[in-house]
């Protein structure tokens, strides 16, 4: 007798492997996914670092930058708006909203006069 088709046995392994593929394509989407998310948050924490360097930078010869060095400098992002380094819809990837303005950028100095800006989580 001639048969023709599938037998349950192939059907159940042929479901088995289409869920393998599937399942690591999920997984290693989500991965992606993630490392994308971890991207925009260090590009966004550096831009926001590098404007705050720069904005003590433009207040070199005022009271401002005086006054913190040697010291400690807080910068907040509503300065760096308003000086025009950050633009005003700056979007934050950790919130997804619109960046707070009193988010703050400490601006140390080490030994040697170098400056270093760090963000304020």
């Amino acid at each position: 007798m001639d048969k023709k088709g599938y037998t349950l046995i192939e059907l159940i392994a042929v479901v088995v492997i289409i869920a393998m593929v599937a399942i690591i394509i999920v997984i290693n989407f989500d991965r992606i996914l993630g490392k994308s998310d971890d991207k925009k948050e260090a590009a966004f924490k550096a831009d926001i670092e590098k404007a705050a360097c720069v904005y003590v930078d433009l207040k070199e010869n005022s009271i401002f930058k005086s006054s913190c060095y040697p010291n400690t400098c807080t910068v907040t992002v509503a300065n760096l708006i308003s000086s025009g380094l950050v633009k005003d819809d700056e979007i934050d990837p950790v919130t997804n909203n619109v960046v707070s303005k009193t988010l703050t950028v400490s601006v140390t100095w080490d030994n040697e006069g170098t400056k270093s800006c760090t963000l304020n989580r």
